[in-house]
């Protein structure tokens, strides 16, 4: 009879426990009418950095290149070959910006600046423009690539991993690096003081 006593205690402490689950249900129930949720949003925030660090991306604008400022926290000469790359914006777009480049273009660094010299990659697109787009797509490149912050001196290319001479106007083939100076007299933005040094002129 004794040895009952533990085993009717084991099976009550069972029926107890077992009494205390928890009810699971099968259909879902409504959140109420009233119950106001806030919208869910997704914020980017550009670092703090964004403020200070700018640089100018060279676009063209009846027949001239066109500075257009943006914003860097990183390497300044990928970011601003990507924004090369991609093209004008939309917004840009609609105040008569355009670009030579065929966007998406793959337009990358092909190496660390050497010697005040940037060695640039361009893609099948670029070396497929003809006559005056080329020259004008080179000259976007060049002026970017050597108004960037700390930038080089000049800029030479290369497709596929080999040299590309570069063309400047008039319809001229160069294979040193090439500045500013050689786009100036045909594409220098208005108002542009280097080119106006060089020139005596300020851009129409």
């Amino acid at each position: 009879m004794r040895r009952l006593v533990p085993l009717v205690c084991a099976l009550a402490l069972v029926s107890v426990l077992s009494g205390c689950t928890v009810a699971t249900q099968n259909t879902a129930t409504p959140l109420p009418a009233n119950l106001k949720l806030a919208p869910t949003t997704t914020t980017t925030t550009p670092p703090a950095s964004h403020a200070t660090h700018q640089l100018n991306v060279y676009f063209m604008k009846e027949g001239r290149l066109f500075p257009v400022l943006e914003y860097y926290s990183s390497d300044p000469l990928d970011v601003a070959l990507a924004y090369l790359g991609a093209g004008p914006s939309a917004t840009q777009t609609s105040r008569g910006i355009t670009t030579a480049l065929i966007s998406p273009a793959a337009i990358t660094s092909a190496g660390p600046i050497k010697n005040g010299v940037a060695l640039i990659e361009v893609d099948s697109e670029f070396t497929s423009l003809p006559g005056e787009a080329l020259e004008e797509a080179f000259a976007q490149i060049v002026f970017t690539v050597t108004g960037l912050p700390n930038g080089p001196s000049s800029v030479k290319f290369q497709y596929l991993g080999y040299p590309l001479d570069a063309l400047v106007p008039p319809g001229q083939l160069l294979s040193r690096g090439v500045t500013p100076s050689d786009y100036c007299a045909t594409f220098a933005p208005a108002g542009y003081i280097p080119c106006q040094k060089i020139t005596g002129t300020v851009g129409t």
